[in-house]
Order: structure tokens, then C-alpha cells, then sequence
């Protein structure tokens, strides 16, 4: 069995808001649409045996739990919601994302454990993120948390991004 917690960027310009927004010059496509897709095509809900178990967390000004753990087949593209869902979400705390997402991850007894943080590589305070992403990332090996990361940049992210830290990979 695997435990998989999916950590996304939650912040309103990166995940799009071209499906509420009335103001031309305010309107972002962003990632949710193919995210979504993504997840769907590539049947993550499916990806372990009788048993598994997903989470996904959002991550803007701060954290929250979008999808609370449960059995694997509810993570699906639809459970990451509407972009309106997103609306007015600002901020990229992604360390605290990923902090919660381990401390769920913690709390369950799979044979596997897996993190996959899908944001834009940045976090509100770069600075800092990466002595707590290089901390997370030791908790993480302690823990036989296996760690994968997607960086998709958006017209609002910073340059550097931080993930790398973390996940080299990504």
C-alpha cells in the first residue's frame, strides 16, 4: 500500500482565474484546467493497491487541508476543486504545505509514503525556506518519505525557486 500526499500552490494567480474573472486585463488561464487533466490521465487515485491512501494540501498565506486523508480513489482532478475555490488566495507559504503534508504522512501506517509538491518552486520567504526545506528534507528520509516535485512557473513567480532544495529533481 502507499500514502500520497499531494501538495499544491493554492495562490489564485497560479492556479487561474479565467473561468470567474470579469476583468480582462485580471483574467490568468493558470495550471488547475491541465493539473487536473493530469491527474485524471495518469489515474493517480489508481496508483496503489486495495488500501492506499491520498491527501491533497494547498498551500497560499499559509496552509489547508483540501481533501483530508482517506482511501487513494478520492484524489482525482475534481477534488481539487473549482478555481473559484482559489479566489483571493495570495502568498506561497509551500514550507508549511509541506510541513502538514508530512505531519499527516506521519500518521499513517502504509508500506509506502510518498510527497508530491507541485507548485512553482517558491516560497513566501526564500530565505528561510531553504534551511526548513534541507530540514524537512532529512525528516522526510528518517520517515522513508518518498519525495517528487513539479516547478511550473507562472507569470507571478519568483525567479529561484527553492523546491530544488528539497527535491533536487523537480
Amino acid at each position: 500500500t502507499i500514502a500520497i500526499a499531494l501538495v499544491i500552490n493554492g495562490q489564485e494567480i497560479w492556479i487561474g482565474n479565467d473561468d470567474y474573472e470579469q476583468d480582462e486585463n485580471a483574467k490568468y488561464a493558470g495550471v488547475l484546467k491541465n493539473l487536473s487533466q493530469a491527474i485524471d490521465k495518469l489515474q493517480l487515485g489508481n496508483a496503489g493497491p486495495t488500501g492506499s491512501k491520498g491527501m491533497v494540501v494547498s498551500y497560499s498565506t499559509g496552509a489547508e487541508i483540501k481533501v483530508p486523508m482517506g482511501d487513494l480513489k478520492i484524489i482525482t482532478g475534481a477534488a481539487l476543486g473549482s478555481q473559484k475555490d482559489y479566489h483571493g488566495k495570495i502568498g506561497t507559504d509551500m514550507v508549511q504545505g509541506i510541513t502538514m503534508a508530512m505531519a499527516e504522512l506521519s500518521k499513517v501506517s502504509t508500506a509506502r509514503k510518498a510527497l508530491i509538491a507541485v507548485g512553482d518552486g517558491c516560497d513566501t520567504n526564500n530565505e528561510a525556506a531553504k534551511g526548513q526545506l534541507g530540514e524537512l528534507k532529512k525528516q522526510a528520509a528518517k520517515q522513508s518519505i518518498q519525495l517528487f516535485g513539479i516547478i511550473y512557473k507562472s507569470a507571478v513567480s519568483c525567479e529561484a525557486g527553492v523546491l530544488t532544495t528539497m527535491i533536487p529533481g523537480a
